[in-house]
């Protein structure tokens, strides 16, 4: 519209009437997509690069095995999985403090939806533990590369939940190789469960206080530990090193979920780099 010779409307005649909308916006109003949606689909068999690669980086005899379950898991992120997600992203854990006689209890109340997730990532598939334990999957110690992969299937409908995934697991290879043997014995076998009634899973939470001060020779925090109970038991990882600032990448914020559409997910900065030290 040209401003400059455009009558301008009369008081009476109430507001200007907005230019036609394009043929394609009316188009899009009567119900057609602006973009095809990927809901439904197997991501694993519509991803022709990732296939393509397979025989680069996995063993034939490997491969073999893992296909049915990279199919598998594709099937799930493409219906299941991205159903309890969009719940999930609607109902956020619930702390609750007290109980309701005023006491302190500090449990954390999860939507089903949640658990559920839970149950595909660590029971069902195992990721936290398939490089730490043979079995897993039937295959007697699965390389990283294979879990990688079912790591990249997983997140493109559910990210949040690969941070507990993957703090799990690399928590699991820290206690392998420093832990003392009853470390090792203690934790170890709930870190590598995949049953949901006794597995620990470990957490990743600041400790740190910015701009604290510390002398020479002192240890931080005092006492050189770092440490607290989890909400609902398991563990927790933590840090013991100099106070500084702890940046955190946005898939790892309370209550966010990245919904990657594209089926190309991105790593978890904090995660998946400490992941690749396995």
């Amino acid at each position: 519209m040209n401003l400059a010779t455009s009558p301008k409307p009369s008081p009476s005649a109430g507001p200007a009437s907005p230019d036609p909308a394009p043929a394609g916006a009316v188009a899009a109003a009567a119900g057609t997509p602006l973009a095809p949606d990927c809901h439904g689909l197997n991501f694993f068999e519509i991803d022709a690069s990732l296939q393509e690669l397979l025989p680069l980086y996995l063993p034939d005899d490997l491969r073999a095995h893992m296909l049915p379950h990279f199919r598998r898991l594709g099937a799930i992120a493409g219906g299941r999985l991205d159903q309890l997600a969009r719940v999930a992203d609607r109902h956020g854990p619930v702390l609750h403090p007290r109980d309701a006689f005023g006491r302190d209890e500090e449990w954390i109340e999860f939507h089903p939806a949640y658990r559920e997730m839970e149950r595909i990532g660590f029971g069902e598939f195992g990721i936290h533990a398939m490089s730490r334990r043979p079995g897993v999957l039937g295959w007697n110690g699965t390389p990283v590369t294979a879990k990688y992969i079912l790591q990249y299937l997983f997140v493109q409908s559910e990210f949040a939940l690969m941070c507990p995934i993957s703090v799990t697991d690399t928590s699991t290879h820290l206690i392998q190789k420093y832990g003392d043997e009853a470390v090792r014995r203690r934790f170890v076998p709930r870190l590598t469960s995949q049953d949901m009634g006794e597995i620990y899973k470990a957490a990743q939470f600041m400790t740190k206080r910015p701009a604290a001060p510390t002398s020479a020779g002192s240890s931080w925090p005092p006492g050189g530990k770092m440490g607290r109970t989890a909400p609902n038991g398991g563990c927790t990882a933590t840090s013991g090193s100099a106070p500084a600032p702890m940046p955190m990448s946005p898939c790892c914020w309370p209550g966010r979920r990245a919904r990657l559409r594209a089926r190309r997910a991105s790593a978890c900065s904090p995660c998946r780099s400490a992941a690749t030290t396995a």
